[in-house]
């Protein structure tokens, strides 16, 4: 009887484990970056949608570069940057998904202190469909930028008017494995 118990329970933790990962506006569940899928004979590590892509230069002038470090694929547990700079700029990689579910969602957290403008540009070096959503203290998402597009940049500001604790991410709906560098610039 203890194992039926056990098992009831651990099916139970899977399922509210699945039903709370984070939504995008594609309707996919959260994290998806689980390494477990079958590869196939026929991928080929050499091929070159296939390689891990490298991190992508920041375009802009930037005071701070921050690389984006695992694990950070759930709005549960961001990769946590600190305070808002006027300039910031993080690279990362990410897999893509297959246009039901984001394949990875790199999370971010950063505390805000003073409210102001803030302006956000993502760039990518691969052909894909990359998002992005800021969610204000409140949880709630203040900015999405969810195109289907799959040619850079993706950009867009917000007025942060709230002081507090921030999250975003960028995540790939689908396309090949890409490099990104996301370019923050705040008017504090």
């Amino acid at each position: 009887m203890r194992l039926l118990s056990f098992a009831t329970l651990f099916l139970l933790f899977g399922a509210l484990v699945v039903a709370c990962a984070p939504l995008g506006e594609h309707g996919g569940g959260g994290d998806a970056d689980d390494d477990d899928s079958a590869q196939t004979d026929d991928d080929d590590a050499t091929d070159e949608d296939d390689a891990a892509p490298g991190l992508i230069p920041c375009s802009g002038s930037t005071l701070e570069t921050l690389t984006e470090v695992e694990p950070n694929d759930r709005q549960g547990a961001p990769q946590a940057i600190g305070p808002m700079v006027s300039s910031l700029c993080i690279q990362g990689n990410t897999v893509c998904g297959d246009d039901t579910a984001y394949g990875d969602q790199d999370w971010f957290a950063v505390s805000v202190s003073v409210p102001g403008p803030v302006s956000f540009t993502l760039e990518w070096d691969r052909t894909a469909d990359m998002d992005f959503a800021l969610l204000g203290p409140d949880i709630e998402p203040v900015l999405e930028l969810y195109t289907e597009s799959t040619t850079p940049p993706e950009s867009g500001s917000f007025t942060l008017s709230e002081v507090g604790d921030y999250s975003f991410f960028v995540g790939c709906w689908t396309g090949d494995a890409s490099a990104w560098a996301l370019e923050v610039t705040a008017e504090l």
